[in-house]
């Protein structure tokens, strides 16, 4: 049901904000050209799509869905380096580790949540913005 992912995103998003390092977080994506030096590190959690995935006939479709977590930071422009973004996408990516006999990460009422697909990245080549893009799966029974 597409509506049971709203409270797991809340859930999700609650522990995202306890990274540390993050000045802002948001569930509202912003542009990095509105969010100053001083307002990041940032972090963004957004719903991108659901996808459905049909058991049977006559049985309700299983929704999952896929959410971004986008993260802001400055590239340092004395050393070009990135030292905020990669511990903060490090600490994005743990948030979902597996645990339990069912090696699964489970979040609020979410059968499993992880990261399946590359996170994408930029350490800067924009000028001094660096972004990351960490997608993240929500799987519900």
């Amino acid at each position: 049901m597409i509506g049971a992912h709203e409270p797991i995103q809340a859930a999700i998003f609650a522990l995202l904000q306890q990274i540390p390092g993050v000045v802002t977080s948001s569930r509202i994506l912003a542009h990095w050209s509105d969010v100053p030096p001083e307002m990041q590190p940032a972090l963004y959690l957004t719903h991108v799509s659901y996808t459905p995935t049909y058991q049977g006939r006559g049985i309700p479709p299983k929704w999952d869905g896929l959410c971004n977590v986008t993260v802001y930071t400055q590239r340092d422009s004395e050393t070009g380096s990135c030292p905020a973004l990669l511990p903060i996408v490090e600490a994005v990516v743990n948030t979902f580790a597996p645990s339990g006999p069912a090696n699964t990460c489970t979040i609020g009422d979410a059968l499993d949540v992880r990261i399946e697909s590359p996170i994408v990245t930029d350490e800067g080549l924009l000028g001094n913005q660096a972004v990351a893009i960490i997608p993240v799966t929500i799987f519900t029974a």
